[in-house]
């Protein structure tokens, strides 16, 4: 299991680099809890590997939304056989989580993440709230499964502004990709706003270049300095509870991204303040 897990982290890493920080980072902290670890290095494979197939960077026979039902059945069903790889890696981590509660939001995990395969199928433009409430359900069970596997004593609802950073983070990070896959995770009332002016929002280049576009990027690039100010005081109030640190990591790799990474992408978002201010609605 341990050289399978470590060729699906090679393979990750191939695709992008920051799949190899990541594959460094787990095992970095497995080392001196081993055995500890091994339901967070398998569960990372398992749905990293789920993640590609519905986002196309790993080819099935098929469509990936029947490969992924079937994924299910099998684990459900918890027998043996002739197993896939996506198979082995999901019941060894199932029997990792020791919890089946964990189990159950293992397996709830996978098929909220089925949502964007439809989405993108149907193409589906959701408003703020319906999006916002999507990224929530993604990232509280994938980072609160984290958690389980880390033994830790805090859960994502310690710091609720955290898991919208994440949120705004997915979404940011990979807006080019996801478009470009047929996946939006621009508001509807972005989108109509953005046809309104004659340029479609399904492009990226066409999205910034349009003045709602602009708008709602510095008003979400507002929204997450507000969400991660609010992170800070609640990691804070949680003192040195066994997985306080790995919150805390998580929102340091966010604040890089929102205060580097994202505004060397977009230039626009270094502009003053107070235009940021003006365009965002937030107080001066």
């Amino acid at each position: 299991m341990e050289a399978l897990c470590a060729r699906e982290m090679y393979r990750f890493s191939r695709r992008h680099p920051r799949y190899l920080l990541a594959a460094l980072g787990l095992y970095g902290a497995s080392v001196p809890r081993w055995s500890a670890l091994r339901g967070a290095r398998v569960g990372f494979c398992f749905l990293q590997l789920v993640d590609d197939v519905l986002d196309g960077d790993r080819a099935v026979v098929g469509e990936p939304l029947d490969w992924v039902d079937a994924l299910l059945v099998r684990l459900e069903a918890e027998r043996g056989g002739d197993e896939d790889v996506a198979t082995m890696l999901g019941r060894v981590f199932l029997a990792e989580l020791r919890d089946e509660g964990a189990r159950a939001d293992a397996l709830q995990l996978v098929r909220t993440m089925r949502r964007d395969r439809v989405r993108v199928r149907e193409r589906q433009e959701l408003d703020a709230a319906a999006l916002r409430a999507h990224h929530r359900d993604t990232f509280r069970l994938s980072v609160d499964l984290m958690l389980h596997t880390a033994r830790a004593e805090v859960r994502t609802l310690d710091a609720p502004s955290l898991l919208d950073a994440f949120g705004w983070c997915s979404a940011m990070r990979d807006l080019r990709e996801d478009l470009d896959k047929g996946l939006s995770n621009v508001p509807a009332e972005v989108a109509r706003a953005v046809r309104a002016e004659g340029s479609d929002p399904w492009d990226a280049e066409a999205l910034v270049g349009s003045v709602a576009g602009r708008e709602w990027l510095v008003a979400e690039h507002g929204r997450a300095r507000v969400l991660l100010s609010q992170t800070g005081a609640e990691l804070a109030a949680l003192g040195d509870r066994p997985g306080v640190a790995l919150l805390r990591l998580f929102h340091r790799s966010i604040e890089g991204f929102w205060t580097k990474r994202l505004p060397r992408r977009l230039p626009f978002l270094r502009a003053p303040a107070s235009v940021r201010d003006s365009l965002s609605g937030a107080p001066p």
